[in-house]
């Protein structure tokens, strides 16, 4: 099978028009290694058999700052979702972009230990806040961080079937913190939870209106996740938590 390499797509002698040539001819199982976000964009658009994107083993990608790696990753998980990809490649795994999407329905994904990073993490926020399949998500031990954590956040709460989403091997309950499967205590002490879990459960105790006890004891949230926490039950208008049980927890 033919592969288009990296190197004839950012070669300074090759006209955009050529480059666009290559990639129209190219066979529809084949994979494509950009490294200008401007042809990643085009290749989407122009080219409707291409199925797999991989950035992975290209150097501008992997090696470029971590701003623009995340804008990239803004900008491939939007053609992801509006293209017809099966796959995207950014860390060294293939993204199952259907079954992220929904439009291959499947009830659980297990992406965890994949080495997968933020641009990944953004990639996925761009695909699951609209799948009605998905159930349970597990993103444990990959290298997503605050930020991916951060990107994941909004999509995790705006998805109304997803009820499981594992960043540090524990499955955080989604409806149970968002309150859309109303209790009124959650026990979630000494679980390890970093401070990934901690943006993920900021972002959803902050709608809910039903919770009123939380026991986040023996954790690592660090001082960051805590602040992220208690700023999201000061905004909510509608919490009734009284009771946020940190002891165990060096708050400075």
């Amino acid at each position: 099978m033919r592969r288009l390499e990296s190197d004839a797509l950012t070669s300074t002698h090759m006209p955009l028009v050529m480059k666009m040539a290559l990639i129209e001819e190219f066979p529809a199982r084949g994979r494509l290694f950009p490294s200008e976000l401007a042809l990643i964009n085009a290749a989407a658009k122009c080219a409707a058999t291409l199925k797999s994107l991989d950035v992975s083993l290209d150097s501008h990608f992997r090696d470029c700052a971590p701003d623009k790696r995340l804008e990239m990753g803004v900008q491939i998980g939007k053609i992801a979702a509006n293209s017809s990809l099966t796959e995207v490649n950014l860390d060294g795994h293939a993204l199952p972009i259907k079954k992220l999407k929904g439009t291959e329905p499947v009830e659980s994904l297990d992406l965890s230990n994949k080495r997968l990073g933020v641009a990944s993490a953004i990639v996925i926020a761009s695909l699951i806040g609209v799948n009605g399949a998905l159930t349970k998500i597990d993103l444990s031990r990959n290298h997503l961080g605050a930020e991916g954590a951060a990107a994941l956040a909004p999509a995790l709460a705006a998805n109304g079937t997803l009820t499981e989403v594992n960043l540090d091997d524990v499955a955080l309950p989604i409806k149970k913190l968002k309150g859309t499967e109303p209790v009124k205590s959650l026990d979630l002490s000494n679980k390890g939870l970093s401070f990934a879990s901690a943006i993920v459960i900021a972002s959803l105790i902050g709608v809910n209106g039903t919770l009123t006890s939380v026991d986040l004891r023996g954790n690592l949230l660090g001082d960051n996740g805590w602040g992220a926490i208690f700023a999201a039950i000061c905004s909510n208008k509608d919490s009734k938590i009284m009771s946020l049980d940190s002891s165990c927890e060096t708050i400075i």
